[in-house]
């Protein structure tokens, strides 16, 4: 943004198919950067893991705006359209010659899954760069806890409950379980910061009522 060599219109072109991708992206990015940092990754592997995140979908631009808004089960050339969007964000990307390769990999591939099954490619395991591993498991979080039209968003510990659960093999678990551990200690941490205040204020009250 400081060169000013991104190409908003590219983001302009899919928040006006669907606000909620716009969104959705802006907080992919800052979801990856929270956890990238809470790797103890080197602070420009955060930056551009954050803007990786943020551009990551930006292949849906060529994807038709009722394709991307059905509800339910797509039929099989309507997933051929949401198949190759990975690939037309890289190209798309690549294009503009200022992204690097990580980047460009990050949205090419954070859909390949840990056990092979995903796509475009099939790749397995550690073939996955880290920032599309981390991509996926922010995507499918945020995915599940945000609220749509036709559902209420889970609670964060329900989505963290499916996604150990009942995904098995589509995420690296390292990173899956470092994030759970994550979000549980802000949470107790959150919970003791509380009853701390909670209890100083009560002592301030007592104080205040023997005075």
């Amino acid at each position: 943004m400081d060169r000013g060599d991104l190409e908003f219109i590219d983001v302009f072109q899919v928040t006006k198919k669907d606000y909620h991708s716009y969104t959705h992206c802006i907080n992919i990015g800052m979801y990856c950067m929270a956890l990238a940092n809470n790797l103890k990754m080197k602070p420009e592997a955060v930056r551009e893991i954050g803007l990786g995140g943020m551009l990551f979908d930006i292949g849906k631009k060529s994807v038709p705006y009722e394709i991307l808004m059905k509800e339910g089960k797509l039929e099989p050339d309507e997933f051929q359209f949401i198949g190759k969007h990975p690939s037309a964000g890289r190209k798309a990307l690549n294009n503009m010659k200022c992204y690097s390769e990580n980047i460009l990999r990050m949205v090419a591939e954070h859909y390949e899954k840990f056990d092979g099954t995903g796509y475009p490619f099939e790749l397995k395991g550690d073939r996955i760069p880290l920032s599309a591993r981390i991509c996926s498991i922010m995507d499918v979080f945020r995915a599940l806890t945000a609220p749509r039209k036709n559902r209420p968003g889970m609670t964060h510990f329900a989505a963290l409950t499916e996604m150990k659960n009942k995904m098995e093999g589509q995420f690296d678990m390292r990173i899956l379980v470092n994030f759970i551990k994550t979000l549980a200690d802000a949470a107790t941490a959150k919970v003791s910061a509380s009853k701390s205040a909670g209890s100083s204020q009560s002592s301030g009250n007592q104080v205040a009522a023997s005075a």
